[in-house]
């Protein structure tokens, strides 16, 4: 039961910020079905991480070891930059594929941040 209490919480906290952000932008409202197709992209974006883990990282035994300079850079670049790069690319699919939406500055920080929202989802 606690389960579905915390998947309805998160799923529910995570619509709040996508409406918060939609309406950021005062002057153009955003289609929602872009909001919502970015957001289900940052969803599925740690699939990402763990496809780069499995693919890269696993295969070269790169892991945490309790070295100093080992354990920081595994900590930045197999773990921080591998998923700030999964938080970028439904903006960066955003901005490659549906340009023309982007009408205001604004708009890249809305998308980007319902990206990272869908991530943290």
């Amino acid at each position: 039961m606690s389960l579905f209490v915390g998947i309805f919480l998160c799923v529910f906290l995570a619509f709040i910020w996508i409406e918060y952000f939609r309406r950021i932008d005062v002057f153009e409202f955003e289609k929602k079905w872009l909001l919502v197709a970015v957001f289900f992209m940052g969803m599925f974006s740690p699939y990402f991480v763990n496809l780069v883990h499995f693919l890269l990282l696993d295969r070269v035994d790169f892991k945490l070891n309790g070295e100093y300079l080992n354990d920081f850079i595994y900590c930045f670049a197999g773990i921080a930059l591998v998923e700030e790069i999964a938080k970028f690319l439904p903006f960066l699919i955003i901005l490659l594929f549906f340009k023309k939406h982007l009408h205001e500055t604004v708009d890249y920080l809305v998308y980007a941040a319902i990206g990272a929202i869908g991530f943290a989802c």
